[in-house]
């Protein structure tokens, strides 16, 4: 898991991008004990190159949510 490899890495705090749009990843992760931070939105580009050798890219509005480990448990 992220969280055994980061808190064995000494961080408390964990963060990451959550498309707007993806409702349940975010739900997911807020049961997984991950907080808005109330940032706001922003905007990342992603691409991956496919098998053809062309650039497939897009744009995401995000949400950023952390995570305090220190009462983390790996299961």
């Amino acid at each position: 898991h992220t969280e055994t490899l980061t808190m064995e890495r000494g961080i408390e705090l964990l963060g990451l991008a959550v498309g707007i749009d993806n409702l349940r990843a975010a739900a997911l992760h807020k049961q997984l004990g991950y907080l808005d931070t109330g940032l706001g939105e922003f905007g990342i580009n992603l691409g991956y190159t496919d098998a053809e050798g062309g650039l497939q890219s897009w744009k995401e509005r995000c949400g950023c949510l952390i995570r305090p480990l220190g009462d983390y448990e790996p299961h």
